[in-house]
């Protein structure tokens, strides 16, 4: 039994060493990524990746990889270069499109367990995630093919059957706190609107990012705590990115804010004016995964501005889609459905098995979005 108490609390111990360094080094570079303008943003993002190849001198396949992809990004960038952008959404540059006959959205989703609870577990990858500016709310638009699986779906003789391609499901938008209510907890349970390819966007058209990007909202369970934040916030959004192999991307954050008010999360903690402590962190921590406060909205307060070019295609649609999304963090928190080793029923069932490679990358991901090279002394 001494030899199994060691090894559950290495990892645990290990993890804890890992963020303390993390965390130690945020202080003095929090400003890596901070931006004024989209354009100070790409040109800050090229000097950024063409510095940080010329620091890391490592045989690191998880940096090599990132290194790959930033020069993925940086060609990407220049050949963007010459593309006048209508606005501008998050500071993410916009297009606006044509709708075209056969474009639609599609879903792929995994994790699926056959229980009522199984939104809890279920994370999903989208094609053609849109956001609607006029009800702020998370719209897929439905082929007419896919509206006849659904409807086939519906048959009371096919209960046992599960399509991962299936949009008449949920997920959970973020982590879930087990010293929720089960009814608390409910309101977790999310999935975008769906609408039909023949309604207004069929007239309209719809604004598409410049930039290759993955469409993120998430619900932050206790982003007031680093710890947290880091963990639960954080490692499940880089999971959701590396399971669907979408880490080369850029990242758009979107804190879905619920009507309902959880306890001990940032939904009451945000900008209080005696207790703003998730802004005030989240500011602090966000450089960790290439973000910035002014980059991250709500689903509530976008920030939408237009081009003053009397060329542009100003206001023409409610509608603004990602080529991609990810959603679903219920399950792949670090603590998933226990209570952070609190209890001892949390040590009956093993949350992280296997996972030890996965969190050292994640570990490299965040020092190199902060420009610090993982293997170098500090």
């Amino acid at each position: 039994m001494k030899i199994q108490k060691n090894l559950t609390i290495v990892p645990v111990v290990m993890g804890f060493f890992a963020l303390t360094q993390v965390v130690m080094i945020v202080q003095t570079h929090h400003n890596v990524l901070d931006f004024d303008t989209p354009e100070e943003y790409n040109l800050k993002l090229q000097n950024h990746s063409t510095h940080r190849h010329e620091d890391h001198e490592t045989n690191d396949s998880s940096t090599k990889s990132i290194e790959r992809n930033d020069a993925k990004s940086n060609t990407a960038t220049q050949s963007l270069s010459n593309i006048h952008p209508d606005g501008h959404f998050n500071s993410q540059p916009i297009i606006h499109k044509k709708f075209e006959a056969g474009w639609h959205s599609n879903v792929h989703c995994i994790g699926e367990n056959f229980s009522k609870d199984s939104w809890k577990y279920r994370s999903c990858q989208f094609q053609n995630l849109c956001f609607d500016m006029q009800n702020q709310s998370f719209v897929l638009f439905t082929s007419p093919e896919q509206s006849r699986l659904e409807e086939a779906l519906r048959d009371a003789n096919l209960t046992e059957v599960d399509v991962s391609f299936s949009m008449n499901t949920t997920v959970s938008i973020g982590g879930l706190n087990m010293k929720w209510s089960e009814s608390d907890t409910s309101h977790m349970e999310w999935f975008p609107r769906l609408v039909h390819t023949t309604g207004d966007i069929e007239k309209e058209g719809y604004y598409s990012f410049v930039n290759d990007v993955v469409l993120t909202p998430f619900h932050s369970l206790g982003g007031f705590n680093p710890g947290h934040l880091v963990w639960d916030d954080f490692l499940p959004i880089y999971t959701l990115l590396t399971m669907f192999q979408l880490l080369d991307k850029d990242l758009v954050l979107m804190r879905y804010k619920p009507k309902f008010w959880q306890w001990a999360s940032c939904d009451r903690r945000w900008n209080s004016g005696r207790d703003p402590h998730c802004k005030n962190i989240l500011k602090k921590f966000l450089p960790l995964i290439g973000q910035d406060l002014d980059r991250m909205t709500t689903q509530e307060n976008v920030n939408m501005t237009w081009s003053q070019d009397k060329s542009a295609n100003v206001n023409a649609s409610r509608y603004v889609c990602a080529a991609n999304g990810v959603a679903g963090m219920g399950m792949i928190t670090d603590h998933g459905g226990k209570l952070h080793g609190w209890d001892k029923a949390d040590y009956k069932v093993t949350q992280n098995i296997g996972r030890g490679g996965v969190l050292y990358e994640f570990r490299n991901w965040m020092m190199n979005n902060i420009d610090v090279a993982p293997h170098k002394a500090i």
